[in-house]
């Protein structure tokens, strides 16, 4: 532990303060867990660290509070859930994109800001919103989870010499 030494300014006397080291890391007994899409350490760390740029955390801060802000970025990549490296990278984008689309709208709402600051900050805040909506667009698709169209033949004129099939056809059959 750091301690501050004790001393005079401008006649007041100053109390010692204590100031503990940040937690080590704890290390993991067992197989590595797979978190952010990984069990691969590296890619782990540089994952959470990007993580905490794009929550606007800065390196002294996680120092200080390791603890917290680990929490908090389990709590934000644990809701995407990623699968694997890919979604695990596309969470910590949708981390950042929804930090900034909120960062922008209160910076929209602040009292003193003219109405061309407001406009700039909605603005900026409604790209990161629609960024952050095709990322989800892109996670379900990675997913098997994307949109899919349905064909529906209602009328359908067969000539002679033609053939036609009634029923469902699915891929994947024999041929």
């Amino acid at each position: 532990m750091k301690k501050a030494a004790e001393s005079t300014a401008k006649g007041k006397r100053l109390k010692a303060i204590e100031t503990p080291a940040p937690p080590e890391p704890k290390k993991p007994s067992g197989p590595p867990k797979l978190f952010m899409g990984t069990s691969n350490r590296e890619l782990q760390y540089q994952l959470m660290t990007q993580s905490w740029g794009a929550m606007g955390v800065t390196e002294e801060k996680v120092k200080k509070e390791m603890e917290h802000y680990v929490h908090r970025i389990h709590a934000a990549i644990g809701g995407v859930d990623p699968k694997n490296a890919v979604e695990g990278m596309l969470a910590v984008q949708m981390v950042g994109a929804h930090n900034m689309a909120m960062e922008f709208s209160r910076r929209a709402m602040h009292q003193q800001q003219c109405t061309e600051g407001v406009d700039a900050n909605v603005a900026r805040a409604s790209q990161f919103m629609k960024v952050f909506m095709e990322q989800v667009a892109c996670l379900q698709k990675l997913r098997g989870r994307g949109s899919q169209q349905k064909v529906v033949v209602e009328h359908v004129h067969i000539h002679q010499g033609g053939q036609a099939i009634v029923g469902t056809v699915a891929p994947g059959g024999e041929g």
